[in-house]
């Protein structure tokens, strides 16, 4: 008995001879080889072609035929195979294909051919010449393979990079880019005119090291930042070895960073010579202030002088007239009786302007206190009165609610006293007095409003309404002393505001103000509670 079953054991091969394969394992491989190949060139659009010297056959493969668009059974020959190739490229074609057919030659060139479909195409010609035992050339053979795709590719990169740099060089502002190891990758020509620089010789070269100045400035604190953070940077900032000021932007991406900037000396120049006028114009502004506010001051003393000076004389004149009236009304003529009562009228007439000069004066001085007002309740009050006085005229009132300012009661009073005491003075003719008061909201402000249905005026001799003792209307037709909208103005003023009217004859008057008193919100918040608790 053998041992290991060496009886089963396959026949052992003699040292130094030859396995026999299997034919038909052999050509299954060849045509796997094959099958990978043909896959290969058409993926690639790769095709081979031969030229035999001897009989002159153009051999093509399939591949070369699909990238010149003719039939499977098209046959060749080599002037034909020329005449495919376009006008600009058949010189350089045919020179390599003679060169390699006389001298053995190798060529690989690229060059463009007119499909039989009338498609232009770009294609790379490579040509390789087989020799015989006696170093003969008898053939060549080469690949032809369609590059369009990779050609067009590139052709468009170079366009996009041509225009890319026609863009970044006709920019107005400087632009250049650096790598992550500070080295400059490209620079336009108004970056190198600004750094006064050549920009050729820049590229490659480290930033720190050509402008070492910048170590330790803004510039490099900056454009630190912006790597280790990804995040784009923005200042303004002095440059001083040029002496300019620069507005700079610096944009970080994986390749390094994009830095644009501009020359912006002359606009902070500007900037600079305009804060100092203005600062200048201030100072000349606050000092004629000063002047006015002093002469004001002045005039208003002289008119509160002079009008709390004639009171007496007026007093005195009003009174003497009464006690002569009184004493003396039997010895005096119809005649003189009028002419007595025409003075202690006057005499009334000029103590009631005097009076309103005291009032505009006092209103001047007067501090303006900040406190919740509602001028719907103030409007209610003074209608009220003045209802209660003529109970015989037939009335439309209109308050809007909810009017809550902030201000001086005292003075808002007396301003709507007086608006809406001169709407009740001019619809005295009106078939029906309608006075509504009212606000406009939607501005910067609000607007409030007294608005009546009586005589109204013409505006166009409105200029000096607001103006004292100036009437639009004679003191026979309606009472008065040209006082109220003076004093109506002065108060809007004094709590920075302004007023205005619209009007036209017979159809009523409207009188709008505003007030820019600050904490409105919160004061109304307190005088609608007050209204509430009331």
């Amino acid at each position: 008995m053998k041992r290991n079953g060496a009886s089963r054991c396959a026949p052992l091969v003699e040292p130094g001879s030859r396995v026999k394969e299997n034919p038909s394992e052999v050509l299954h491989r060849l045509r796997n080889a094959e099958a990978l190949l043909r896959m290969a060139a058409k993926v690639g659009r790769l095709g081979a072609w031969s030229f035999d010297l001897e009989t002159e056959t153009l051999t093509w493969s399939e591949e070369i035929r699909a990238i010149h668009e003719v039939a499977r059974d098209f046959r060749c020959t080599a002037p034909r195979a020329l005449e495919f190739y376009a006008p600009g490229s058949r010189p350089a074609v045919w020179a390599a294909f003679e060169a390699c057919i006389k001298h053995g030659t190798s060529y690989d060139l690229e060059a463009q051919i007119v499909t039989a479909r009338n498609r232009t195409v770009w294609v790379r010609a490579i040509g390789h010449a087989e020799r015989d035992m006696g170093g003969a050339i008898v053939k060549v053979q080469g690949a032809l393979q369609d590059i369009s795709t990779g050609r067009e590719a590139a052709e468009n990169n170079r366009m996009l990079a041509e225009r890319l740099t026609m863009t970044l060089e006709s920019m107005a502002h400087a632009f250049f880019t650096i790598d992550r190891q500070w080295r400059f990758t490209y620079m336009n020509s108004e970056a190198a005119r600004l750094l006064c620089c050549d920009r050729e010789a820049l590229i490659g070269k480290v930033l720190w090291d050509e402008f070492p100045e910048s170590i330790g400035s803004d510039f490099h604190l900056q454009y630190e930042h912006a790597l280790a953070t990804g995040v784009a940077v923005e200042m303004q900032t002095f440059y001083a070895p040029q002496q300019i000021w620069v507005q700079l932007r610096a944009y970080p991406s994986p390749q390094g960073l994009a830095v644009s900037f501009r020359d912006v000396s002359d606009m902070v120049r500007s900037r600079e010579a305009i804060l100092r006028l203005n600062s200048e114009l201030e100072e000349r502004v606050r000092a004629r202030t000063a002047e006015l506010q002093a002469a004001n001051r002045e005039l208003e003393s002289f008119s509160y002088s002079v009008a709390h000076d004639l009171r007496s004389p007026l007093a005195a004149l009003n009174c003497f007239g009464q006690m002569l009236e009184s004493s003396e009304a039997d010895a005096i003529s119809a005649q003189g009786k009028h002419f007595l009562d025409r003075m202690r009228c006057a005499a009334s007439q000029m103590d009631s302007m005097t009076r309103g000069l005291l009032e505009l004066a006092s209103l001047s001085k007067a501090r303006v206190r900040q406190e919740a007002v509602n001028l719907g309740s103030i409007a209610h009050q003074v209608i009220g009165d003045l209802v209660a006085q003529s109970p015989e005229r037939a009335t439309q009132i209109v308050v809007e609610p909810g009017l809550l300012v902030t201000g001086d009661e005292v003075l808002l009073t007396q301003l709507l006293s007086n608006l809406i005491g001169n709407a009740w003075k001019f619809t005295a003719r009106s078939a029906v007095t309608r006075v509504e008061v009212g606000c406009i909201r939607g501005a910067d402000h609000p607007v409030y409003f007294v608005r009546d249905n009586g005589a109204g005026f013409d505006l166009t001799h409105a200029a000096r309404l607001f103006e004292p003792f100036h009437r639009l209307h004679s003191a026979s037709e309606y009472e008065g002393t040209g006082i109220g909208l003076a004093t109506v103005q002065r108060i809007v003023s004094r709590h920075a505001g302004r007023v205005w009217a619209e009007a036209a004859p017979g159809e009523g008057a409207s009188f709008f103000f505003t007030l820019h008193s600050e904490g409105v919100a919160g004061a109304a918040e307190a005088a609608d509670h007050q209204t509430r608790q009331a």
